[in-house]
């Protein structure tokens, strides 16, 4: 590391890196503005002491922390779970790799004062994260981020206390509650006497992959067909220059183990599969990648004609096509446009309790199809895409069709 450029060092040192809505986010090394055990525990400490000031019974509740296969993921979960039982706080922690998506939902399922995601989602092999929800089950949102920061400052990151691994205040969370999650994957189903279609998958190395095989089989629906190549967890995402689906060629394989599958639809999750990409065949004989807006629509079309209900509500950001707000209208269904990122979405949702949320959506591929947790979801996004697709073969008409009605 001291051979390195002068600029380097620079970038390294020169500040701390700073926790906002999103967490952290950055590459892993050594100094203060990249992600490493001293950086984490620093950030640990600082949200549990947040959490024993704002959050009620927060020792008893305790802080649920699930990890990914990336780098120092296990390592920086662990030293969470380390870093709460040494503050008296229970900490309640994954003994394997969870979906995102699994961690959010148990945060609620289990009153937890709050959980922790050790994740960068779909960014370079080189990054790692560390992703915060509250007890809602949705991502923060201001003044929690400020004031959260604002305790993370306080604390000299070299003099954080650490419990053992082995003390009593950390429990590990094994297959049961992944269980619990699956067990309620099926309840986003709104058609589940239509027959399925066939699917290709990719979880694009990351850790969604087996989680989202049994959430089709629980759902009543034909198990899709994966792309071997990217099916198992891999922090170093060999075959992808990106791991995002939003990204030109990220989808190149899906699309053809879609064609040779004989698929009518090929489904991707991003590395923490709280995303989902989907494309669908043209009536040239090839494969078309949708877009964020076009997977919303076709999900919110199918979501407002099997539900009824003058209290229904959607939710969408600013940055989202304007299309799902006349859909509600002509439905009489309240669509309320929210500020640019996923967390105003659940935020919104908590903000009006007396209307029945059914659907939200923002165009970088984030969908929410249930009430719970409060944070996109790729894998029963997932499964509804499959069963909407299963519909319009039922009826006979294509995903295309759908999208040019």
């Amino acid at each position: 590391m001291l051979a390195g450029p002068d600029e380097d060092l620079e970038a390294r040192f020169t500040g701390r890196l700073q926790f906002g809505t999103a967490g952290l986010r950055a590459a892993v090394g050594a100094g203060p503005q990249r992600m490493n055990r001293l950086v984490v525990q620093q950030a640990a400490a600082g949200l549990v002491d947040y959490l024993l000031v704002h959050a009620p019974h927060a020792a008893e509740r305790g802080v649920i922390i699930g990890y990914d296969a990336r780098r120092k993921s296990d390592a920086f979960a662990l030293d969470t779970a380390r870093v709460c039982a040494a503050r008296g706080v229970k900490a309640m922690l994954f003994d394997r790799v969870v979906p995102t998506p699994v961690l959010a939902w148990n945060i609620t399922e289990a009153g937890a004062a709050a959980g922790v995601m050790v994740t960068a989602s779909h960014n370079p092999p080189e990054d790692n994260g560390y992703k915060v929800y509250l007890d809602t089950g949705s991502q923060i949102v201001p003044p929690a981020d400020a004031l959260i920061s604002s305790h993370i400052d306080a604390i000299d990151p070299c003099s954080v206390a650490l419990a053992p691994a082995d003390d009593p205040l950390i429990q590990r969370l094994g297959r049961d509650h992944i269980e619990r999650y699956l067990a309620f994957v099926p309840t986003v189903r709104l058609c589940p006497e239509v027959a399925g279609v066939p699917v290709a998958y990719t979880a694009m190395h990351g850790v969604g992959g087996a989680t989202l095989l049994e959430a089709f089989d629980v759902a009543g629906l034909p198990v899709p067909a994966v792309v071997p190549e990217q099916q198992e967890p891999d922090g170093r995402f060999p075959t992808v220059h990106f791991p995002n689906p939003e990204e030109p060629g990220a989808m190149d394989l899906l699309m053809a183990r879609a064609a040779a599958s004989g698929a009518l639809l090929a489904l991707a999750n991003d590395p923490d599969a709280d995303r989902l990409g989907a494309a669908i065949p043209t009536p040239e004989g090839g494969w078309r990648r949708l877009g964020g807006d076009e997977i919303g629509w076709l999900m919110a079309d199918h979501i407002l004609r099997h539900t009824s209900g003058d209290d229904r509500l959607v939710v969408t950001t600013l940055v989202s096509s304007s299309l799902l707000g006349r859909m509600a209208a002509a439905r009489g269904v309240t669509c309320r446009e929210t500020f640019t990122g996923f967390k105003w979405i659940g935020h919104t949702v908590l903000e009006h309790p007396d209307e029945r949320f059914v659907f939200g959506y923002e165009q970088a591929l984030g969908y929410l199809v249930a009430g719970q947790p409060l944070d996109k979801d790729g894998i029963t996004a997932a499964v509804l895409m499959a069963e909407v697709a299963a519909v319009a073969a039922e009826e006979g008409v294509t995903l295309q069709d759908r999208l040019d009605a």
